[in-house]
């Protein structure tokens, strides 16, 4: 009975201090608990916002003060202390008291409320200059009165002779951090309505007519790569690229996306499907080939000695650019971007001519005649790739059939260096680079051996001049069966042949500035595995998605497919 008794008094309890609790179902916004002031504010019943009103109210007569501010002779503007940084600090005690007696269980809080009714609660209100205002604030000024200097730019691009120009202005904008010292100043003391001038200074053209006169456009850098035109629809992926970059300016400071230009990779903005990279393996994507453009169009800029803002590698090689010196492009994942970092405007100019893609970048060139510079690729190591077996128990265990051919890995680096009067003056590295390797998928007899699993990395610490004449920097490893029985349609299917990736062969132009008569080298000595010969009878490989290989445009899931 005692305990029936205990149990329903417990039970009242919960329901009384429960009740205290607030409503979910019934406010639809919370309030602050009762008993709680800011200063000598009474906030308890009210909202955020209300409380926020309330507070900013009470000392209107601090922050309402009017001020004439004259921003040197660009304009006098009528505004208060409240507006340029005077006010209430502290507000970040409402999320604090929006909170109170909300935390922990159910008990806490109740107890935390029968705690509230007898000590109320008091924040203080601080008011005073609030030094993120003031610059934010200021940058607000700057952005609406700012009268910036007006270079003189290049308005008539003329590669045969001089270029026409427009005129230079001067102008005159505030002067920042004295503006924000004078304000804080200003605020720091009576604060007495009255007159405020901040600092404007003259801004001056970086380059004027004087610096245009008698300009003509040379070519900065230039490279080319080359391509299998049978494949049309890759071809015409690279024509539509080409064509979204030629002819483009990039005036001084103008930073160039090849993802924002080309995007969206759809059949109403040109592209065609060609092969690209995607997971490991060739598919077709609207837009493959693309890469070849960014790559090319990078090696170009490598030599024009722009800056380099965005680059990153393929996930696997690709046969028309060395190790380290290609540029993959994939939907928002990569980009390749370059900055136009001269004194100068810079125009762009690319062709496709037969099986040849090639772009020019031309500007007014500084650089001494006696400096030429040179990129050289470093293959560093080389990881051969993984090997799947698939077992068929019906065949002998010398029985072995490539279905497909991986990939090879490798990391490496490219260096560029710079010479004067033939002399190397400096040696620095461009970028470093990680291309993965993939499966190779083989079908084997019972009882084959199976130990060899590939991918093993071994040294290579090779280098090559990236020139016009190519290296070779990838054989395929080729897997093959060691039986001229033929194969069963159980290991490869009658309407699909097997295909292999090709060796990506280098492709790279020497730089504009001196042609290097040095021979490329072969950065990887062709190589064959200790697999056995390819059987007799295996159907024929299918051509690769994309021609000779070149089908090697980076993707990342859908991204690519906006």
């Amino acid at each position: 009975m005692k305990k029936n008794i205990w149990k329903v008094g417990c039970f009242a309890a919960a329901l009384a201090f429960a009740a205290l609790l607030p409503n979910k179902h019934v406010a639809a916004e919370s309030v602050i608990l009762p008993g709680v002031s800011i200063g000598k504010v009474e906030v308890g019943g009210l909202t955020l916002d209300e409380a926020k009103k309330q507070v900013e109210e009470s000392i209107s007569g601090q922050t309402s003060v009017a001020v004439k501010l004259e921003i040197g002779d660009l304009k006098t503007v009528d505004t208060t202390v409240g507006d340029m940084g005077y006010g209430w600090k502290n507000n970040e005690v409402l999320n604090e008291a929006i909170n109170l007696c909300k935390q922990g269980n159910i008990v806490k809080r109740y107890k935390d409320k029968k705690d509230m009714e007898v000590n109320k609660k008091i924040y203080n209100l601080e008011v005073g200059v609030d030094d993120e205002k003031i610059a934010a604030f200021v940058e607000d000024l700057k952005e609406t009165y700012d009268d910036p200097a007006v270079n003189s730019v290049i308005t008539d691009l003329n590669l045969g002779g001089e270029c026409g120009y427009s005129e230079s202005k001067a102008g005159k904008v505030i002067e920042q951090d004295k503006a924000i010292a004078e304000i804080k100043a200003y605020l720091g003391g009576d604060r007495s309505a009255g007159t405020l001038s901040i600092t404007v200074v003259e801004d001056l053209p970086t380059i004027t007519e004087e610096d245009l006169q008698g300009v003509k456009l040379t070519a900065l850098g230039s490279f080319s790569t080359t391509f299998s035109a049978s494949n049309k629809n890759r071809t015409q992926n690279l024509k539509n690229g080409v064509s979204k970059l030629d002819e483009r300016v990039l005036q001084p400071g103008e930073t160039l996306s090849v993802q924002n230009l080309m995007m969206p990779y759809n059949a109403a903005n040109g592209w065609a499907p060609a092969g690209s990279y995607s997971g490991g393996e060739v598919v077709d994507t609207y837009g493959g080939g693309i890469c070849q453009v960014s790559t090319t169009l990078y090696n170009c800029v490598l030599r024009a000695e722009l800056e380099i803002v965005e680059r990153y590698p393929h996930s696997m090689t690709v046969n028309y650019a060395s190790i380290s010196a290609d540029a993959a492009v994939s939907g928002y994942a990569k980009d390749f971007k370059f900055k136009n970092n001269s004194k100068f405007p810079i125009y762009i100019d690319g062709k496709i001519s037969g099986g040849t893609l090639s772009f020019t970048i031309y500007g007014v060139e500084t650089r001494p005649k006696n400096r030429t510079i040179k990129f050289i690729s470093e293959t560093l190591t080389k990881t051969t790739p993984s090997i799947v077996y698939t077992v068929n128990s019906s065949k002998s265990a010398s029985y072995r059939y490539t279905t497909s051919t991986g990939h090879t890995g490798y990391t490496g680096k490219l260096w560029k260096e710079v010479y004067v009067d033939g002399v190397l003056e400096s040696r620095e590295v461009v970028n470093t680079s990680t291309y993965y390797h993939s499966t190779t998928r083989v079908t084997v007899g019972a009882g084959a051996d199976t130990s060899n699993r590939g991918g093993v990395t071994t040294q290579v610490n090779k280098l090559s001049t990236v020139t016009s004449a190519g290296t070779v920097t990838e054989e395929p490893t080729t897997e093959a069966p060691t039986t001229t029985e033929a194969p069963t349609t159980t290991q490869v299917p009658t309407t699909e042949a097997p295909t292999t990736t090709q060796a990506p062969t280098t492709e790279a132009p020497t730089t504009t500035q001196a042609p290097t008569t040095e021979a490329p080298t072969t950065t990887e000595a062709p190589t064959t595995t200790t697999e056995a010969p390819v059987e007799t009878t295996t159907p024929p490989e299918t051509t690769p998605i994309a021609e000779d290989g070149n089908d090697l445009t980076e993707i990342s899931g859908e991204d690519f497919l906006q």
